[in-house]
C-alpha cells in the first residue's frame, strides 16, 4: 500500500484550502482599501501554489509506490514461471511375475525451471497409526508417527532436472509385503478387541534448491501431495521421540507398535 492514499491527498489539500480561505477572509476584514485586496489575493495565490506544490509531491511519492508495488507483484509471477515442478512418484512392483506386489520404490523427478545447482532431497518414511479404545468412546485416542526404515538406501542424482531422487534395495526388504502383514495385523486384533486402529504409511520429503535467481527454496511432500511446512515439520518434531527404536520394516511387528501404544496410555 502507498504511504498516501488518494482520500489521504484529498482530505489533505482541502484542509489546507479551507485555511487558506479563512485566511483571505479576515485579510479582507482587516484591510479595506482595493491596494490591500490586491495584496491579498497575492498572498492568496501564493498558498494555492504551495498547496499544488505539496499536492504535487504526495501524487509522485504516491505514485512511485505504486510502481514498485506493481514491479514486485509482477517479478514474483515471473519468478512462480520459472521454478521447477516437482514429480513424486510410488510405484509398486512384482520380485516375480506371478508374484504379489511385494516391491515398493519412491522417486523424485523435476519438470519445467531449472534449478541453480541441484536439490537437496530430505526424504523420511513414517508408519502413521491411530489407536482408540471403543470401550472409551469419549477419549480422544492416541496418534503417532512411528519412523522406519522403509528402503535400503536412496540415490541422490544431482541433477538440475530430471531424475533427481531415488530409492533403492527394496527387492531386498520386500518392504510392501512387510507392511501389509502389519496392516492385516492390525485388523485381526481390532477384530479380537474392542478397539480401532488405523496403521497406514506416508512418505514425507523436503526438496531445498537454488533457483535461478538466486532465492533459496524449500518444497515439502507427504507422500505425492505438496503440504506446508507447519504441516511437515509437526509430523518430523512428533516423529522425533521414537528416532531411537527405529527398525527396518522387515523386522517391525505390529506388536511393537502395540507396545509403544500401552506406554502412551
Amino acid at each position: 500500500m502507498a504511504l498516501f492514499g488518494s482520500t489521504t491527498v484529498i482530505f489533505f489539500v482541502s484542509f489546507i484550502i479551507v485555511l487558506a480561505v479563512l485566511y483571505l477572509y479576515i485579510r479582507r476584514k482587516k484591510y479595506a482599501t482595493r491596494s490591500k485586496e490586491v495584496s491579498v489575493f497575492v498572498d492568496f495565490m501564493t498558498i494555492l501554489i504551495g498547496v499544488a506544490s505539496i499536492l504535487a509531491a504526495f501524487v509522485s511519492i504516491d505514485v512511485m509506490r505504486s510502481q514498485e508495488k506493481l514491479q514486485n507483484i509482477l517479478l514474483d509471477i515471473q519468478k512462480k514461471e520459472h521454478q521447477p515442478v516437482f514429480y513424486v512418484r510410488q510405484s509398486l512392483s512384482k520380485s516375480t511375475p506371478n508374484g504379489v506386489y511385494d516391491i515398493e520404490d519412491y522417486s523424485i523427478e523435476s519438470f519445467g525451471g531449472y534449478m541453480a545447482s541441484p536439490a537437496k532431497i530430505e526424504h523420511q518414511t513414517m508408519i502413521c497409526v491411530y489407536y482408540r479404545d471403543n470401550s472409551k468412546p469419549y477419549s480422544e485416542g492416541i496418534k503417532m508417527y512411528y519412523p522406519v526404515i522403509y528402503y535400503n538406501g536412496g540415490i541422490d542424482y544431482k541433477n538440475i532436472s530430471g531424475l533427481l531422487y531415488k530409492t533403492v534395495g527394496s527387492e531386498y526388504l520386500k518392504n510392501n509385503l512387510c507392511f501389509n502383514r502389519i496392516y492385516k495385523a492390525a485388523i485381526e486384533h481390532d477384530r479380537n478387541n474392542n478397539v480401532y486402529t488405523e496403521v497406514k504409511k506416508i512418505e514425507l520429503s523436503k526438496i531445498s534448491y537454488i533457483d535461478i535467481y538466486g532465492d533459496n527454496r524449500n518444497v515439502y511432500y507427504i507422500d505425492s501431495q505438496q503440504t506446508t511446512k507447519e504441516e511437515y515439520d509437526v509430523i518430523m518434531t512428533e516423529s522425533k521421540k521414537y528416532l531411537f527404536e527405529t527398525k527396518s520394516i522387515d523386522k517391525l511387528t505390529f506388536d511393537d507398535i502395540l507396545n509403544i501404544i500401552e506406554s502412551l496410555k
